[in-house]
């Protein structure tokens, strides 16, 4: 008989001998149809859910620094604030009721809470798949909503009445996309000794020479990187990339030009939300988790969605 060790230890680690699937955490899962559906559902021209626009007059220099700030980019964030009652709602909703024709849908969440927020997504859904979220839970729904965003850029979103800015974490909106913020962030943190050991090893030659083992596994994986980030690039993106990367190089100790090296990355992050999951995905999990199985057919991992073992395993959604 074959000896069998297992030990998983950490949040949602897990091993095993044998598993058929096993799923860790909470976790919404979506047919492959509706994750195509996701891809391909057109909004109605002029979706939009905007309240009545009420009388705001005296605006016109704050709804031109609204303007601004929002049309800047694609990816353009404004953050209205003040005391309660001074009309900060109806100063959003009177740029939202103007420039509604400039986007191919403009959403109006109430964000009073988590729970808000997601009644808001689930509505989304709801109007441009009605059929299914009819009889979808709003989880479903809320998922689907946020893959759509993801895939159709143009829009833009209005979060009413935030208490609280921390629970916006997960809804930070970006490029058209739907990235949580504080990943990217992670990221940018785990990768930074590979950054570093890249720039160090290959130089301002970094995105143009070929792997050299001899440089070692962390400089290596600093310039998979850099080559990855890169080619997600528009080819009128990638001048400025390389800029930032020449500069960072051949400066080291130039702490403006690590920045904007990081700059240049978190936008390309942010562009193209499935380059982040690759990435982060190559980079070993941050924190103390120890995992090990050893024997015949054995698993081990942190987080794993569905794993199989064994021969003429089928698992369809």
């Amino acid at each position: 008989m074959t000896d069998f060790a297992f030990e998983a230890t950490g949040a949602g680690s897990i091993a095993a001998q044998s598993i058929g699937t096993a799923i860790t955490g909470p976790v919404t899962v979506l047919t492959a149809e509706l994750l195509d559906s996701a891809r391909d559902v057109q909004a109605p021209a002029g979706l939009t859910n905007l309240p009545p626009l009420p009388l705001c007059f005296g605006r016109a220099s704050e709804l031109g620094s609204l303007s601004g700030t929002l049309g800047q980019s694609a990816d353009g964030t404004a953050v209205v604030q003040g005391l309660g009652g001074v009309g900060k709602s109806t100063l959003a909703l009177a740029y939202a009721h103007e420039h509604r024709r400039d986007y191919n849908v403009t959403w109006w969440i109430a964000a009073a809470s988590p729970v808000h927020i997601e009644q808001s997504l689930a509505d989304l859904a709801l109007r441009l798949i009605p059929v299914w979220s009819g009889s979808a839970s709003t989880e479903e729904r809320v998922a689907w909503a946020r893959l759509w965003l993801q895939w159709h850029p143009g829009w833009l979103l209005i979060f009413d009445n935030v208490e609280n800015p921390a629970e916006l974490q997960p809804y930070v909106s970006t490029s058209g996309g739907w990235v949580v913020g504080a990943e990217i962030a992670q990221f940018m943190e785990q990768a930074g000794p590979y950054l570093s050991a890249a720039l160090g090893a290959y130089g301002a030659g970094v995105l143009t020479r070929a792997e050299d083992a001899a440089v070692g596994a962390t400089a290596n994986a600093g310039r998979s990187i850099l080559h990855a980030v890169w080619r997600r690039r528009s080819p009128a993106g990638r001048p400025e990339l390389e800029t930032a990367v020449r500069e960072a190089a051949e400066e080291p100790e130039d702490t403006d030009a690590a920045a904007a090296l990081r700059q240049q990355i978190k936008r390309t992050l942010r562009e193209n939300p499935q380059l982040l999951a690759e990435l982060a995905a190559q980079l070993p999990t941050a924190g103390a988790v120890t995992i090990t199985a050893s024997g015949d057919r054995s698993i081990a991992a942190q987080i794993i969605g569905t794993a199989v073992t064994g021969d003429n395993n089928t698992i369809r959604p």
